[in-house]
């Protein structure tokens, strides 16, 4: 039995905003994956699961240096805030197509 994973509910919106990004992956029913701002990428996979659809969401970013590591990464809070909105995309995703 897998243990749960701690995740942090500590994240601070600091700023939204809006971006432009570019499709770096589409397989139909398969994958789709993108870039954003030429930054962070996304990806989504789908796989057949006994009759039902599984999505895995992941993402992956270059590293900060300096103090903007700091900041991203300490003050903010980046990586949990990025996992607790993918739990959050995943969950809507699920309740829309399920419904």
């Amino acid at each position: 039995m897998r243990r749960p994973r701690s995740v942090s509910k500590r994240s601070i919106t600091l700023k939204r905003w809006t971006t432009t990004s570019e499709i770096t992956d589409y397989v139909p029913n398969e994958v789709f994956g993108f870039v954003a701002e030429g930054y962070t990428s996304w990806r989504y996979e789908l796989r057949d699961h006994d009759g039902a659809t599984s999505v895995t969401e992941s993402f992956s970013h270059k590293p900060h240096e300096g103090w903007r590591k700091f900041v991203y990464d300490t003050v903010a809070g980046r990586s949990n805030a990025m996992v607790k909105g993918m739990q959050q995309t995943l969950t809507r995703m699920k309740e829309t197509l399920e419904h």
